[in-house]
């Protein structure tokens, strides 16, 4: 491979991935995208927490206290983010970014509270 396609092929995968594949926490860039998924769900009876799991992949939930559900699940898994909402009988979501998947949990998030 030509040191322009290895450069240009290296830009397009840093692009795309803002992350190692060996990495366990959410990146920064992860992160303030999280913090969108926080503000809108701020209420008190709402609670997010994150960790990751053994094999090392994040995750975050959004609990409904009042209920004592979990209204939602995001999370990574081999490079795609997973959008999951236990009690609606949807099906699991992928998106190729976090900003995608971050949106998607937002709306169906807030219309499940509606």
């Amino acid at each position: 491979m030509s040191k322009l396609g290895a450069n240009v092929r290296s830009i397009a995968e840093r692009r795309h991935w803002s992350f190692r594949p060996d990495q366990k926490n959410w990146t920064d860039a992860e992160q303030a995208e999280l913090d969108r998924l926080r503000e809108a769900f701020s209420a008190e009876h709402l609670k997010i927490e994150c960790s990751h799991t053994d094999e090392g992949d994040p995750w975050c939930i959004v609990y409904d206290r009042r209920r004592s559900a979990v209204l939602l699940h995001i999370a990574r898994i081999d490079r795609h983010y997973v959008v999951v909402w236990p009690d609606q009988g949807r099906p699991a979501t992928q998106a190729l970014s976090i900003a995608k998947a971050v949106s998607l949990a937002i709306d169906i998030g807030r219309r499940a509270q509606a």
